[in-house]
């Protein structure tokens, strides 16, 4: 028994590309390791979505998918929920996939700060402290 995760995800597609070229080489790469793996594409977008059909997440078969999508897409990222409802993602930057764990937490002060340091700016609506 292993590890169950399913997850769903976009890219967008470069200019140009060979619809039916990306088309036959996802084709070819799904693996049986999916029972439900589907895809939509139309110009410039491409959803996709995983699910085993199994008990257990591979990491190989989902990376070759994503892989294939390199030569054709300009940005992407692939979103999974695991079994024990933890997070992660795979995002495509600088033309290759970095995976981003899961949950960050900050307190709403933190949160400011770090928001007023990127750049917005920030009104705090909490009510206020009772001295």
């Amino acid at each position: 028994m292993g590890y169950w995760a399913n997850g769903s995800g976009y890219a967008i597609l470069k200019d140009s590309i060979d619809m039916d070229e990306l088309r036959q080489k996802l084709d070819n790469t799904i693996d049986e390791q999916y029972s439900h793996i589907e895809y939509g594409i139309d110009d410039t977008y491409m959803k996709i979505w995983f699910q085993e059909n199994d008990t257990h997440w591979h990491e190989e078969t989902t990376m070759e998918i994503l892989n294939t999508l390199i030569p054709y897409i300009t940005e992407g990222c692939a979103e999974y929920r695991g079994e024990d409802d933890c997070p992660w993602r795979y995002i495509l930057i600088n033309g290759q996939w970095e995976e981003q764990a899961g949950m960050i937490y900050y307190t709403i002060d933190d949160m400011i700060k770090k928001l007023e340091k990127e750049g917005y700016l920030v009104t705090d609506m909490r009510l206020p402290k009772k001295e």
